[in-house]
């Protein structure tokens, strides 16, 4: 189903103009691509957050914790993932 499709649905279900339609349509979208994240336990790790399958919450945490930037703490997350020793910073 395409946006488009969405959109004339929605707007002949509720019978709505097309201006509210799409901003229903939008908060929709919003909500499920931008939901927020369950926060990180107390104690947690790089590592752990990489077991958890919380990629992106891995490359945050360690650039909070070291103030890399993203390509460097994707460089991190990608080699824990693989089970090498992260590169070092210099």
């Amino acid at each position: 189903m395409t946006n488009g499709a969405i959109l004339d649905t929605v707007r002949d279900r509720m019978d709505v103009p097309y201006y509210v339609a799409m901003g229903i349509v939008v908060v929709i979208i919003g909500f499920y691509f931008f939901r927020p994240r369950a926060p990180l336990p107390p104690g947690m790790d790089a590592m752990d957050l990489v077991k958890a399958g919380r990629r992106h919450d891995a490359m945050g945490l360690h650039r909070e914790q070291t103030g890399a930037s993203l390509h460097e703490a994707k460089a991190y997350v990608e080699a824990l993932e693989r089970g090498e020793n992260p590169p070092k910073r210099p």
